[in-house]
């Protein structure tokens, strides 16, 4: 009789697990990922329908996510990776879900896993470095945890700033375009995405509003006048000038100096050029012409 009851006991519990090839869990912003269990680990990972979540992992377990389109755009989306999960249990400090492009050895993110409560979930994100193009099966493995997987998603990663494109006429005249954004700290690579144009960019700056960088800085207190042979700069309030530096309209710079006193000239040659003054947080087109 016992018998009997541990039988319909594990009866009534086979079906809350799959190991079929055809689950699907939810991917980040709608949507649905298929997914297949292709190696659960010492545990035998498995889909919990009741939690629905990959459950019952452990180290070594992996997981297949299939047909995730990174786009097709000439300069790629730079997607990130999200992935929620929940893992009360204590885990070390080398707990990372490793994410592959395809079936290879080399992970092109590992995102980190902590100890999260009983019933939470939380996210863990890692931006990717490499452009990715197409449609790819996307490989999960589980380092050093045994976390249950509820979500996973590939974004195009949220730009902190946008810069609105400044019509100027011609290819040989440059105009500055600004963008603002929240407070940023820290060391970061700045990535650019060109959005329905195809703009040259001269330079790009940097720089606190009000400050010393670009912002609302005021560029009345310098004057600029051009001259058949040169540039002359000068400052009416009587202050330092401090670096100037003088670029062709495609970002080579040609000039640079450092202005002890409030006014400098630069002898230049016939063209166009972009000054930029950082201590005053002015940045002017200037032209020398015979």
């Amino acid at each position: 009789m016992n018998r009997l009851r541990r039988m319909a006991l594990l009866l009534a519990l086979f079906p809350l697990f799959s190991h079929a090839d055809d689950l699907r869990i939810p991917a980040r912003g709608g949507g649905l990922y298929q997914v297949v269990v292709v190696d659960g680990g010492s545990s035998g990972a498995a889909y919990d329908r009741e939690t629905e979540t990959i459950s019952n992992t452990s180290d070594g377990t992996r997981i297949c996510i299939r047909s995730i389109d990174f786009g097709d755009e000439r300069y790629g989306l730079y997607n990130r990776f999200v992935i929620e999960y929940t893992h009360p249990e204590a885990c070390g400090e080398e707990a990372y879900f490793d994410v592959y492009i395809e079936d290879t050895t080399t992970p092109v993110a590992s995102l980190p896993v902590v100890q999260t409560l009983p019933g939470e979930f939380v996210e863990t994100e890692m931006p990717l470095d490499v452009n990715v193009l197409g449609n790819h099966w996307v490989y999960v493995g589980w380092r050093n945890h045994s976390a249950s997987l509820r979500t996973f998603g590939a974004d195009e990663l949220r730009p902190f700033a946008t810069v609105g494109l400044v019509r100027t006429g011609s290819l040989a005249q440059y105009e500055l375009g600004q963008g603002r954004f929240e407070p940023l700290t820290g060391k970061h690579r700045l990535k650019m995405v060109w959005k329905g144009n195809n703009a040259p960019v001269s330079a790009v700056y940097i720089g606190k509003a009000g400050g010393s960088g670009m912002g609302d800085a005021p560029q009345a207190a310098v004057r600029l006048w051009q001259t058949e042979s040169g540039i002359g700069i000068a400052s009416s309030a009587s202050l330092p000038l401090g670096n100037v530096e003088v670029y062709t309209p495609d970002g080579k710079q040609v000039s640079r100096l450092l202005a002890d006193g409030p006014s400098c000239f630069l002898p230049l040659p016939e063209g166009i050029y972009i000054v930029r003054l950082p201590q005053q947080g002015m940045v002017a087109k200037a032209a020398v012409c015979d």
